[in-house]
């Protein structure tokens, strides 16, 4: 492994050249499996913009069919209509279910068909139980009352059948997120499924969970079910995907089928970007004094009897340098993060100081005072309203510029909204689009737009690129990049350790609560990174 990491992808036309390696790939003529499901000829437009333009794709049995492509591509419209969030009556085109037509016009139409989506952003009940959200609007029934004991016995059944290690009387609250999505698709097995759609499945799952869920969709796929997979990630795709289709433009560009990873990913790469992209790691900077230093922070344990949060932590993010801080599910990057924003169910010790100067965060008002800026790891959830627009996020910290007296100045909130949507090339038609109907990768943008808006002393960036395809993952890196090099403090917090080796001048790694050691990414491996976040045991590492 290279201690400097530079991936270099570059694209021209939608399909390799002559000269390219095409002898590993295989084109969709070459299986003649059954088609099972059809997407003809659909197209879809949202006012002026057209999201779909006349998209053909056929779904087999025993298959797994990757979709893949830019933000903005059209890949969520086209699983949206398959799965009929958006109904027959709002596109062209046909949807065919083994050579017959039909007649989608809401979700609940769609799973009487057998068709199921399992979205990023999951839909379950956290306070039912386990079997509840299983059977939800379909609990067995006796003599006019819920029948406990058959539903129990069923979901139990379903569970071990998947083996699912949980109970179905478990809050579904309490289980993590990839037991959730388990249980999601366990609820579509339950109904009947023929079609399963998985949009971004493994976001904010760990590798080992990854790839229990891998097992989980080969499981599926053996069963005859067709499976559509939606994921940026590159190599998740050619592990998995039997086929892949690329989107751009709301138009297929390619078709392609499993072959040799690296001709594969080539291919698909050209296909949806079209242009150059190039992702390498920081060269050298110019380190200045300490904006943020934490001192012995600890975190008290949620519940009596078990480990801290966080054990002493300490360390320092300077002006002009990016500190990257990696750890696995359960490390304390999310504690240490909780603590810097003044939102921790408990009061941390020790002491936060900003500029030199002791701070107390009790609240995300008082780190936003404080000059801590932040952008979640969860926007869906943390990040954005759906109802506001664009131009409203983007000044949403900065209503006193854009105001006079109390009262907003609709020019001065547009002329500040556009300067970042041209900025970062948001792709939206009017800065009054409601943040709602953008694709992940705009939302993202318009969300970073909101925290350079405001201007903070320091930046933290909480897996700034989690859900994105290559090209805005690149745009990400050069705005933190450009940060550091005008002096700004910058942390960013992420399980993706390349990420963190693309970013990070230094790097921090957290382990069970603790602090188990201080590196230079230039001076480090991959290998011994993850080797000391996954260590049995605490090591006593020198600080650099």
């Amino acid at each position: 492994m290279t201690k400097l990491k530079e991936i270099e992808v570059t694209m021209g036309a939608a399909k390799m050249d002559d000269s390219s390696n095409t002898s590993a790939l295989r084109n969709p003529g070459d299986d003649d499996r059954p088609v099972l499901f059809e997407a003809a000829d659909v197209s879809k437009n949202f006012e002026a913009t057209r999201a779909l333009d006349h998209v053909t794709v056929q779904f087999q049995r025993h298959d797994v069919h990757a979709i893949v492509g830019e933000n903005g591509a059209g890949k969520s419209t086209l699983v949206k209509v398959i799965s009929g969030v958006y109904g027959s009556n709002t596109h062209e085109g046909e949807l065919r279910l083994e050579g017959r037509k039909l007649s989608i016009h809401n979700i609940a139409e769609a799973e009487a068909n057998g068709i199921f989506l399992v979205p990023q952003d999951l839909q379950v009940v956290a306070e039912l139980s386990v079997a509840e959200n299983i059977f939800l609007n379909r609990e067995p029934h006796r003599l006019g009352v819920v029948d406990w004991k058959k539903m129990l016995a069923d979901a139990k059944k379903l569970m071990d059948d998947f083996r699912i290690d949980c109970s179905p009387t478990d809050a579904m609250g309490h289980l993590s997120t990839a037991k959730q999505k388990l249980v999601i698709i366990t609820r579509a097995m339950a109904r009947g499924v023929r079609v399963l759609a998985l949009d971004e499945p493994t976001a904010a799952l760990t590798e080992t969970e990854t790839q229990i869920l891998f097992d989980y969709v080969l499981e599926l796929k053996n069963r005859g079910i067709s499976i559509i997979y939606i994921s940026h990630r590159l190599d998740e795709i050619t592990n998995i995907a039997d086929r892949i289709t690329v989107l751009r433009d709301g138009r297929v560009v390619d078709h392609l089928e499993r072959g040799d990873p690296i001709a594969v990913t080539q291919r698909v790469v050209r296909a949806m970007v079209g242009r150059n992209v190039k992702l390498q790691s920081r060269k050298g900077y110019e380190r200045g004094k300490a904006k943020l230093e934490v001192q012995d922070l600890s975190l008290e344990p949620l519940n009596r009897g078990g480990r801290p949060q966080l054990s002493s932590i300490t360390l320092s993010v300077h002006s002009g340098e990016i500190v990257g801080v990696f750890g696995s599910v359960g490390s304390g990057t999310d504690a240490l993060v909780g603590s810097l924003l003044g939102m921790t169910n408990v009061r941390p010790t020790g002491t936060i100081s900003v500029d030199g100067k002791t701070v107390s965060l009790r609240s995300p008002s008082d780190a936003i005072k404080a000059g801590v800026g932040y952008l979640p790891a969860d926007r869906g959830r943390d990040a954005i309203f759906p109802v506001l627009s664009v131009a409203q996020h983007i000044t949403l910290l900065m209503l006193s510029i854009v105001s006079t007296g109390g009262v907003l100045r609709p020019r001065g909130e547009a002329a500040l909204a556009k300067s970042y949507i041209d900025q970062f090339s948001i792709k939206i038609s009017s800065s009054d689009d409601l943040i709602g109907q953008l694709s992940g990768g705009n939302q993202q943008k318009v969300v970073i737009a909101r925290l350079l808006a405001s201007d903070p002393k320091i930046f933290i960036f909480h897996d700034p690129t989690q859900g994105v395809d290559i090209a805005t993952k690149k745009e990400v890196y050069d705005v933190i990049d450009e940060l550091a090099k005008a002096g700004k403090a910058v942390m960013v917090v992420s399980s993706d350790l390349e990420e963190i080796f693309l970013t990070a001048d230094r790097i921090v790694v957290l382990r069970a609560g603790a602090l188990m050691g201080h590196y230079r990414s230039a001076e480090t491996t991959e290998e011994e990174v993850l080797s000391v976040a996954t260590a049995d045991t605490l090591r006593d590492i020198g600080h650099n």
